[in-house]
């Protein structure tokens, strides 16, 4: 769990720093329910550790010793939100996941509010639940490795389900009759919202169902409901400039790849020089290299040939 910083910049006077010292029990995250997006209060653990985990199981794919080295840590992170043991004295089963709605929440212990829990980015569960998947791959000789594997398979194909069912919205959809959307940006016990919780535009509200883009992004973004729903994105993407500067546009590209390698090709050469900057909030965590790899492993990229080199 995160300890917290107490950020403090000195208007541009200094180099910043934490003002807290988390040895001597000063953890803001612990007592602020808004800090570190209220990973003190157990909030989006999935989300937060899942990037984590899959990059150890990258890792460890390459590199076992420092697997080994680690593996007691990377464990503790793994039980924290992908627990799969009634017995574990320190942890729940599979925190986040609600067995009977078939998807996760991201709330945690956060002081109740009158709409209920709620979970913004289906895509950033998913890929928690990939993480365990892709680390149980990735240490084959280890005793839970098949287990582990075995679980990540299961809740993957849950969360992707239900993604599918109450965020990827259809027309004439028998759930949401009258939403107007293609896309549910917060789905909460009580009513969904075409919203996220950094601002309302449509690449943002679909964008955040979508990041980050990995191997299993091909399970859940179903060519039908893209094509339904890109051109909006796109156009609020085109008229809005935060979108490039923020590090969004790139979503665009990898998106449209769904539909045509070529049109996502060259949407890529066309991203300004910073597009995947790690100070572009939107782009922190995606590459040049992702990208080109997930257009390149498109079905269609096989009939484009060398030209998707270029």
């Amino acid at each position: 769990m995160s300890c917290g910083c107490a950020y403090d910049d000195c208007n541009g006077e200094c180099t910043p720093h934490c003002t807290n010292s988390p040895s001597k029990g000063e953890c803001p995250a612990l007592g602020d329910p808004g800090a570190n997006f209220g990973n003190g209060f157990y909030n989006d653990h999935h989300f937060h550790y899942g990037y984590w985990v899959y990059g150890a199981a990258v890792a460890a794919r390459y590199n076992s010793s420092w697997e080994q080295k680690w593996r007691e840590q990377l464990l503790t992170l793994i039980r924290d939100y992908g627990n799969p043991s009634a017995e574990d004295p320190f942890f729940p089963v599979v925190r986040h996941m609600d067995w009977f709605l078939g998807f996760s929440w991201a709330g945690g212990i956060v002081p109740p509010v009158a709409d209920g829990r709620n979970q913004e980015s289906t895509s950033e569960a998913i890929n928690a639940y990939y993480a365990l998947y892709t680390f149980g791959h990735s240490v084959q000789g280890a005793p839970f490795a098949k287990g582990l594997k075995d679980l990540g398979r299961l809740l993957v194909a849950m969360e992707s389900h239900g993604a599918d069912t109450y965020w990827h919205v259809r027309p004439k959809s028998d759930i949401y009759p009258d939403f107007p959307h293609s896309c549910v940006g917060i789905t909460w016990t009580h009513r969904v919202l075409f919203q996220t919780w950094f601002g309302p535009l449509p690449y943002m509200v679909c964008g955040i169902q979508q990041l980050p883009y990995t191997p299993v992004s091909e399970h859940f973004l179903d060519k039908t409901w893209v094509a339904s729903q890109f051109p909006t994105s796109a156009a609020s993407c085109d008229a809005d400039p935060n979108c490039a500067k923020q590090g969004w546009s790139w979503l665009m590209c990898l998106e449209q790849a769904i539909l045509s390698v070529s049109k996502a090709t060259e949407c890529l050469s066309k991203l300004p020089k910073d597009a995947f900057d790690v100070s572009n909030a939107g782009a922190n965590g995606n590459s040049l290299t992702n990208s080109l790899h997930w257009i390149a492993t498109r079905p269609q990229s096989r009939r484009l040939g060398s030209r998707l080199v270029r």
